[in-house]
């Protein structure tokens, strides 16, 4: 068999636009359309249930003659075969049906395409396409990406190929007003079906939020999770550390920080709205809305650089865990005896800024994707103003000896943050 490229006219007495069906038949020796129908040898006087799907409404009886064929539809019906076809108003909502004139026979072939025309109702839920009765296959989104509620507007037109495994919407006529900015790799939907309030619950320092967004019938905007998908949420409490968020029930991926840093207690506030992208490589949402602002690294209290006396420079290493340069650091001193030094009082904390020897900076501070390092400098003396408000002369006070051992009256902690 093979597919029917031309037609020669074999003259007909009487009639001007038709050819003898017989001669035709034999001289295309069995020609086969791209639908899979058969222009078989067989000659016939009386049209029959085939001719009809095969060749249109222009086949006649005639008892003296052979089958009479108009020679321009069966030319429009070659070019129709296995192009674009139209199936009129679809049946159904979810599971749709649609019939093409004339029908198609056989099983799907990859690069079908159909169009057809939505019912006055929109799809709720993951579609199924049956073209001819030849069986109903998925209908997916471009990239097959399951389509979901409210994707097939109401009376819209549709335009779906076939892949070899499923059809594909290829083409749907969507109102501006449905258009965003950020659905485009995934699907098209109202931005107010990507936001709900949170119900977050906190375990500990784990805080786990859920969110349920709608579509327009009411049913979960999301069935899936998928790359690039935009969510906004209201937190209903502040996160305590390590977050996770749900959304509509699917899984509980790890809710990170713009570099990808897990989250610290209270970069999330309550009622703050939250807005994060779905990283789909490593399973996880991404905030790209502004965070509170706090520190994403602190460190334990640390002696002064280690084994130094006040003659001698030493290096200390805090490994923030940030996997990037920090954008903010912060060091301190905190004062730990209970013993009282300049107006200072126990749990005090002096930034590193605010000691010298006199004439310069004490410490050093350098920060790197992995460190930030302190060195101090061969100093005999760490001065130290008084605390405002104290009382005295306000002169700074030598305090080397409670920053070198043994007594360590004052210990260093490391604030950071991207």
């Amino acid at each position: 068999m093979s597919q029917l490229q031309s037609i020669q006219v074999f003259a007909d007495s009487g009639a001007d636009d038709v050819v003898n069906g017989a001669r035709l038949n034999s001289h295309v020796n069995d020609a086969t359309l791209l639908n899979g129908a058969v222009i078989d040898q067989v000659e016939r006087t009386v049209p029959n249930a085939a001719d009809t799907l095969l060749l249109g409404d222009s086949t006649e009886p005639d008892t003296g003659t052979p089958l009479k064929v108009q020679v321009q539809n069966l030319l429009l019906q070659s070019q129709r075969d296995g192009s674009q076809r139209w199936g009129g108003t679809a049946g159904g909502t979810n599971t749709l049906t649609v019939t093409t004139a004339p029908a198609s026979t056989g099983a799907y072939v990859s690069g079908e395409t159909v169009r057809f025309r939505m019912g006055a109702a929109p799809n709720s839920g993951a579609c199924t396409l049956n073209v001819d009765g030849r069986g109903a296959v998925n209908l997916y989104n471009a990239g097959s990406v399951a389509l979901v509620a409210g994707d097939l507007l109401a009376n819209a037109v549709v335009e779906a190929t076939y892949d070899g495994t499923e059809f594909q919407v290829v083409s749907l006529a969507i109102p501006t007003k449905y258009l965003t900015s950020y659905q485009v790799a995934e699907k098209l939907r109202a931005d107010t079906q990507q936001y709900a309030t949170a119900t977050g619950t906190t375990t500990g320092s784990t805080t786990a939020y859920q969110i349920a967004p709608l579509d327009s019938s009411g049913a979960a905007s999301f069935t899936a999770l998928y790359d690039g998908m935009v969510v906004r949420f209201k937190a209903n409490i502040p996160n305590a550390g390590a977050t996770t968020l749900s959304v509509n029930g699917n899984g509980t991926p790890a809710l990170v920080g713009p570099s990808g840093a897990a989250l610290s207690a209270a970069q999330i506030v309550t009622g703050q709205i939250v807005e994060a992208v779905y990283d789909l490589a490593n399973t996880r949402f991404m905030v790209v809305s502004q965070l509170s602002a706090t520190w994403q690294y602190i460190s334990a209290l640390t002696n002064s650089p280690a084994v130094m006396s006040s003659t001698n420079s030493g290096a200390t290493a805090f490994a923030h865990g940030l996997g990037v340069v920090p954008t903010r650091v912060r060091v301190t001193l905190v004062q730990t005896n209970a013993t009282a030094q300049n107006g200072y009082n126990q749990n005090d904390e002096v930034t590193i800024e605010s000691l010298s020897d006199g004439s310069y900076p004490v410490y050093a501070v350098t920060a790197d994707a992995t460190n930030i390092t302190l060195t101090r400098s061969p100093t005999d003396t760490v001065k130290l103003l008084p605390k405002a408000g104290s009382s005295g002369t306000h002169a700074a006070v030598d305090v080397s000896a409670g920053v070198d051992t043994p007594n360590f009256y004052w210990k260093l902690k490391v604030y950071a943050s991207l």
